[in-house]
């Protein structure tokens, strides 16, 4: 089955639990992530199929999830794919990591940096 590189924030533990090989997963390389505090996100290489990426994209129309927990506590996941490139002004700053491309990337006004999904991937339909 082929595999590509993937960029992502997702955990070791959930890469490890869509099934990808631990000596293909190489944590927290992103340059800034010693600057940070502990509770900001590792991004990390890894090679996975596409079955095993798509796993990680969150269902419906935007590069996040919401659940709500029994006790009304509203829990946000955004997409490991997902990321803001600082170097780019607001509203052209989004980019995803499974697309390989940002807003300012492509034709056309790119909805990345609102948490659009350009991915098209886990929509449901009927949701239109």
């Amino acid at each position: 089955m082929t595999t590509d590189i993937y960029y992502t924030y997702a955990s070791k533990q959930e890469l490890l639990d869509i099934g990808a090989d631990p000596a293909t997963i190489f944590e927290h390389i992103n340059e800034f992530y010693e600057l940070a505090d502990g509770d900001a996100p590792s991004l990390n290489q890894v090679e996975l199929t596409p079955d095993q990426a798509l796993k990680l994209i969150p269902e419906g129309e935007y590069c996040y999830s919401v659940k709500t927990l029994e006790d009304g506590t509203v829990i946000r996941k955004t997409c490991p794919f997902w990321d803001k490139i600082v170097d780019f002004p607001k509203q052209n700053n989004g980019y995803c990591h499974f697309r390989k491309q940002g807003d300012w990337q492509g034709s056309g006004i790119g909805m990345l940096w609102d948490q659009c999904k350009e991915c098209g991937l886990n929509i449901d339909e009927d949701d239109y």
